[in-house]
């Protein structure tokens, strides 16, 4: 038997209960037909051209308060080369503005192509015992350069 989830999300419609912050640019994290299968969501800051652009995607709240083991995973595709995708973690991110919280770095396998990539089974077991355990996905692109990233598959277990 594998655990239960705590979370998962596979993007099969729009993702209403993520927060989708945009610090700079106008392009938005999106759905995408094009996920592993079905839909995922879309981050690209290239419109006409490269675009400057900070766009966060954050989950909702997962409560690990009763965990006693907790892992993320989760897939990417890249079909555009750029800034690498960030992802994170926080335990005291509520609504609005990303910096407002307190934001840990997560090690992660991250595509370095179309090919839809498993990042591996990330720990999160500092984070055991924590009712506000949020992930992001941080999109950063310049006007000299913008990456396309999705996303697909997110679990925690």
């Amino acid at each position: 038997d594998k655990p239960a989830a705590y979370f998962e999300e596979d993007f099969t419609s729009n993702f209403p209960n993520w927060v989708k912050q945009s610090v700079v640019g106008n392009q938005v994290w999106t759905l995408n037909t094009a996920g592993n299968p079905g839909n995922c969501v879309d981050m690209n800051g290239y419109s006409g051209s490269a675009q400057n652009n900070e766009d966060w995607l954050i989950s909702p709240a997962v409560d690990l308060s009763s965990a006693t083991c907790a892992t993320l995973s989760f897939q990417t595709s890249r079909p555009f080369s750029g800034t690498p995708l960030q992802v994170l973690v926080s335990t005291n991110y509520t609504a609005g503005a990303p910096s407002s919280a307190t934001w840990n770095t997560l090690s992660a396998t991250l595509a370095s192509s179309t090919t839809w990539t498993n990042s591996g089974s990330i720990s999160l077991s500092s984070y055991i015992g924590n009712p506000n355990v949020r992930i992001a996905f941080k999109y950063v692109s310049t006007s000299s350069g913008a990456s396309q990233w999705r996303v697909d598959n997110i679990k925690i277990q």
